[in-house]
């Protein structure tokens, strides 16, 4: 699950489709169906076919020689490519952030607006902390941070957990 809420926080990913099927042949000549954990849809029509599977069952070096032929194998209809994906992949504090997206993500329209009007005079940098104040709506106003955080609207200054604290200033600004 980490790596769904991971990757649908990544801005370049539309959607995920989630238990996808493919056939393939293999050494011996037989039809197997291979179920892949995520397809990732990427804005730009890139289709991404995303194996998970805990380090520990790499081992072998089965897993990569399986996938290696399906790869092989595979269509341009059905992805670009495949990609194994384990947990020494994921950073633990963009997965924090990206749970955070998840369960912000949900619109809050008169805060996120006034957000906005706030941020639009932001100059250089400020902690989420000071915006939230200026907003005026306590929590719905951090979580409105949030949301133009995960929008790309405004960036973290530094590569960490999104806090009170957390720096951030308006994308495309000096």
């Amino acid at each position: 699950m980490l790596w769904a809420v991971y990757l649908l926080s990544m801005p370049c990913v539309a959607t995920i489709v989630e238990q996808v099927a493919f056939d393939w042949v293999d050494a011996t000549d037989k039809i197997r169906t291979k179920y892949f954990d995520f397809v990732v849809i990427r804005h730009n029509g890139q289709r991404l076919a995303c194996e998970v599977k805990p380090s520990v069952r790499l081992v072998s070096g089965q897993v990569e020689a399986e996938l290696a032929q399906i790869a092989a194998q595979m269509t341009p209809d059905f992805a670009d490519g495949v990609r194994l994906l384990t947990e020494k992949g994921l950073d633990p504090i963009s997965t924090y952030n990206a749970e955070m997206f998840m369960g912000m993500r949900e619109d809050d329209p008169d805060v996120d607006v006034v957000a906005l009007l706030v941020i639009r005079e932001l100059r250089g940098a400020a902690s989420m902390a000071e915006l939230t104040e200026v907003i005026g709506y306590g929590a719905r106003g951090f979580r409105a941070l949030v949301r133009l955080i995960m929008n790309q609207i405004l960036r973290i200054e530094r590569h960490e957990r999104i806090k009170p604290e957390t720096m951030v200033s308006v994308r495309g600004n000096s």
